[in-house]
């Protein structure tokens, strides 16, 4: 016996909204409220249907991406990959322009967040989870989708978390560092980024833990902060290799490699101390082709970029749901540098 068609009623049933709204999302006929439309779409899927999977958008979609100053290398590699996906989500009705934080006052950046989200149909944010960010994060996200990505922001109401398993990847950095400076170990230097950045306090929890519990004999001499600030990272190993003579390693969670990488070429013979950091950028490959870094652990963020926008088109019923899994951490080494994208 032939299977019978799903009728209107029966979408209009599994969506909750009336058969006449079913009858205007079908046909394009608008008049329906984006809410009513995914309503319809997420219902549309469940009953594969593929007529109204096909729908072309009904209307243009706002949905600003805030980061950091693109003078930082790993935020402009961020915003070159968000600009990667320009044409395609052109294409999809949705303009999705990089906004940056004028500092990282969080009241400043709460206060940009919710200006923003005032004209925004959902927002993507790359930001460290102060209180006052959070609760802004969290007023906006009762009337705005929003994706966090590459650091969480916990208890935020946020649609969904684009990034890494950061505490995986601090033991994985942990991992690597023990087993490059062998049975002897040695002091090292542990460079933070910003406190407040779930990310970076993650990397190192994770970090020491592996350290406490594998190699006993790496110790973690000295911590510096270098508050999301490139040229502070010269200035926190100029001072610990002055003063810790013999240093062996030095493990930074955040932005400015390329400063560590200036002291320890000016001040170190090759290879005496092993350098690990994070997030493949054009500054720090160039650092590995030279042999000034050891590894790189990379959290992939053209990858990061697609899924973010991926879950903002979900929401609105222009794409399929992505995988809820976390993207992996892969180890970036000299001889494994990927092509150039």
């Amino acid at each position: 016996m032939p299977k019978q068609k799903t009728r209107i009623v029966d979408l209009a049933s599994a969506a909750r909204v009336s058969p006449a709204t079913v009858d205007r999302v079908l046909n394009g006929r608008g008049g329906v409220s984006e809410r009513a439309q995914s309503l319809v779409l997420e219902a549309a899927k469940r009953l594969k249907i593929n007529r109204v999977i096909e729908t072309p958008p009904a209307r243009w979609l706002n949905v600003p991406i805030l980061m950091q100053s693109p003078t930082i290398h790993f935020y402009k590699e961020l915003a070159r990959r968000f600009g990667d996906h320009e044409m395609a989500m052109h294409q999809l009705k949705v303009r999705c322009a990089v906004h940056t934080f004028d500092s990282i006052i969080p009241a400043n950046i709460a206060e940009q967040i919710e200006a923003l989200a005032r004209h925004a149909d959902a927002l993507v944010l790359t930001t460290h989870d102060h209180p006052v960010v959070r609760d802004a994060v969290r007023r906006v996200a009762s009337r705005c989708p929003v994706v966090t990505l590459a650091s969480d922001i916990a208890d935020s109401g946020r649609l969904a978390y684009v990034g890494t398993d950061t505490e995986a990847a601090g033991r994985l950095a942990g991992e690597l560092m023990g087993r490059f400076l062998g049975p002897q170990g040695g002091p090292i230097l542990l460079i933070k980024g910003y406190h407040h950045f779930r990310s970076h306090e993650q990397r190192e929890r994770g970090f020491t833990q592996v350290l406490r519990q594998s190699f006993p004999n790496v110790r973690i001499i000295a911590r510096g902060d270098s508050r999301e600030d490139p040229g502070s990272t010269a200035d926190i190993t100029r001072d610990v290799l002055r003063a810790v003579p013999g240093l062996r390693g030095i493990y930074n969670t955040s932005v400015g490699d390329e400063g560590v990488a200036d002291v320890l070429v000016a001040e170190t013979k090759p290879h005496d101390v092993i350098f690990i950091g994070h997030d493949l950028t054009d500054s720090n490959r160039r650092l590995l082709e030279l042999g000034h870094m050891d590894a790189v652990l990379d959290q992939n963020l053209a990858a990061q970029a697609a899924r973010a926008l991926q879950h903002v088109l979900a929401r609105f019923g222009r794409a399929a749901t992505p995988s809820p899994m976390l993207q992996p951490t892969s180890i970036v080494m000299r001889e494994n540098l990927p092509d150039v994208a």
